[in-house]
Parts: C-alpha cells; sequence; structure tokens
C-alpha cells in the first residue's frame, strides 16, 4: 500500500513539473529510486523515522508533502524556529539552498552573514552573477524574518524567472515552500488537492 501510494504520488508530481532532473527515468525506476533516497534520508543508525513518515493511514496528511520534497530543486521545507542567531549563519546556508531552488534564476556567490549585535539587526549581502544584493533583516527571537524569502524571491524575479514561490498553509510552524509557475500552482492544487498561497 506505502509503495502504491508513493507512486501514484510521484506520478502526480511528475505531470505538474516536479522530478524533470529525472527525466530518463521511466515511472516504475523513478518510483524506486525516490523510495530509495527517502530511506536514506529517513533511516541512519540510530533512528528510522522512514514507515512512520510515510505511512499512508496515520500520516496520510503529510504523505505527499514528503514525497515532493524529495525533490530539493522545487521544495524547502523547514521549520520556521530555526536557531537563527549571531554565529550561526543559518541565513547563509539558507541563501545557498535557494540558490539550489531558484530554478537556475539566482547563482549566490561569496555569501556573508553579518550581525550588529547578538539581538540584531541582520545583513545578509552575497554576489549573485554579476550584481551585489543585499538584504537588511530583524531579529526575530531564533525565527526566521520572513520577509527574507521575499527579498529572495524579488531577486530571482529580476533575473528574469518565471517562478513565484508558494507555500502550503497548513503546516504549522513549519513552511512548506515550493517553486512553480503561475500555471503549474494551478495544475499541483487540482492535482493534489493542495492550498498554496504566496509566500
Amino acid at each position: 500500500m506505502r509503495e502504491e501510494r508513493f507512486k501514484t504520488v510521484v506520478i502526480n508530481l511528475r505531470q505538474v513539473g516536479l522530478f524533470d532532473n529525472y527525466k530518463d527515468l521511466d515511472d516504475e525506476r523513478l518510483t524506486k529510486t525516490l523510495l530509495e533516497k527517502a530511506q536514506t534520508k529517513y533511516r541512519g543508525d540510530d533512528y528510522d523515522e522512514f514507515n512512520e513518515i510515510f505511512d499512508p493511514k496515520t500520516n496520510s496528511d503529510f504523505f505527499d508533502l514528503h514525497v515532493a520534497a524529495l525533490d530539493e530543486t522545487r521544495v524547502w521545507w523547514r521549520d520556521l524556529e530555526a536557531d537563527i542567531l549571531n554565529g550561526n549563519n543559518v541565513y547563509a546556508e539558507t541563501v545557498k539552498e535557494f540558490g539550489k531552488l531558484s530554478g537556475g534564476f539566482l547563482k549566490p556567490d561569496k555569501i556573508k552573514e553579518e550581525w550588529t549585535s547578538d539581538e540584531g539587526p541582520v545583513k545578509v549581502s552575497f554576489w549573485d552573477s554579476d550584481t551585489l544584493r543585499t538584504l537588511n533583516l530583524k531579529f526575530n527571537d531564533d525565527w526566521y524574518d520572513t520577509d527574507f524569502f521575499k527579498y529572495i524571491e524579488s531577486s530571482m524575479k529580476s533575473n528574469g524567472s518565471p517562478y513565484q514561490f508558494y507555500m502550503l498553509d497548513q503546516t504549522g510552524q513549519d513552511v512548506f515552500v515550493i517553486r512553480l509557475t503561475e500555471e503549474e500552482k494551478d495544475k499541483i492544487e487540482k492535482k493534489m488537492n493542495w492550498n498554496l498561497v504566496k509566500l
């Protein structure tokens, strides 16, 4: 039952543009590859979350999201309370992650995260091809300043990106961010029964 649901989700997501970097694999092989990737991600020497996360009965509401999250070029899913403190460089790491998530419309290099004090404000800067991008962010305890995501999307847009970041509004203090065109968003909402909102 798990494999069946997993495969159905993979096929549906693939039809909307996810898992594009696996074009040469048919649905069977892609499902097998992604199941192996999920097992590697959620199983370790001292933990095994795979069966719990991909349980179609007890985790039905989040099952499909976890499959989608295996496409790290399209989905970023994290807790907004993320130990964003002076010295942890969480924003700098996140800029790198969004470079991978951007579909090639953000090419961050020489990323800096500078704190005026332990209570902020925070200046994040990076070179994006030949443009220096600077983000001025507020300290928000150890949570993300959500303006960060708007700055990143706006940087992508200025590079000609047809994509926007949407989030699923039912994940609590986590944020499930997905990069889609408007057309892809309409398709995925119908196919997956998701309610996506602008980030």
